[in-house]
């Protein structure tokens, strides 16, 4: 009969299988995180190939310093992408799942290293809440943000940047995916009065004119992105 221990590792196992899959088993060293707290679980991972750390969607870039057998491109695709953070997200509320079984605390924060070539898997916990104790952003806060209206009407400029003026050609438009969205959006609105969600960010570094940048009111220490309206989610400290 298998004990809590056997489904945890057994669990964590599957992760480290599914990300090794992501890469078709070509990686040096793997990285996984996970997240616990009230209502939300976060899954992510990234590697080690050829010396360089890099993101799951940035393994292409460390291609051509691969060797002349490993010279293939990996497939980083959306669709992959999403299909591997489901499978690892399934897994973390499976561990959730056991725990509750088991009577066992849950991890609120898993650090997984798997070292591809030793078959050596090593890993951190804590259990301590993280983000629902910041006092600047509760969990339910991040929560609702995510679910909402406004997110979602973000995630959808971000994922069809190529409807946006001038981006559809542009050779830097997957790095910045059209931009910055508040900007864009809210300098539209009271330029024309006009609300677009594929509005053209006024400030793409790639033919803003330093002339040509709003005016305001500044001191004389510098700003940080000055000229660049900055997204900050949070609650101000009473």
């Amino acid at each position: 009969m298998k004990e809590f221990e056997d489904y945890f590792s057994e669990l964590q196992t599957n992760m480290v299988t599914i990300c090794l899959e992501y890469v078709e088993n070509k990686a040096d060293e793997i990285f996984i995180y996970c997240s616990y707290e009230p209502k939300m679980y976060v899954f992510d991972f990234f590697y080690k190939v050829n010396k360089k750390t890099v993101h799951k969607h940035q393994l292409n870039k460390v291609i051509k310093e691969l060797d002349s057998q490993q010279n293939q491109e990996y497939d980083v695709s959306r669709e992959r992408q999403r299909a591997t953070l489901r499978i690892g997200n399934e897994n973390l509320k499976l561990i959730h799942q056991k725990c509750k079984e088991f009577n066992q605390e849950m991890p609120t924060e898993m650090k997984l290293f798997y070292d591809v070539k030793q078959n050596s898997l090593k890993a951190k916990y804590r259990y301590d809440l993280v983000y629902s104790n910041d006092d600047e952003l509760l969990t339910d806060d991040i929560f609702d943000i995510i679910n909402s209206e406004q997110f979602n009407a973000f995630k959808v400029r971000k994922e069809n940047y190529n409807k946006i003026e001038g981006c559809r050609d542009c050779e830097k438009a997957e790095i910045c995916r059209g931009g910055c969205f508040a900007m864009a959006y809210t300098y539209k609105k009271c330029e024309t009065g006009e609300k677009d969600l594929y509005a053209r960010d006024p400030f793409c570094f790639k033919d803003i004119e330093i002339d040509r940048n709003i005016q305001y009111k500044k001191g004389n220490k510098p700003l940080v992105h000055e000229n660049y309206l900055c997204t900050w989610i949070g609650k101000p400290k009473k």
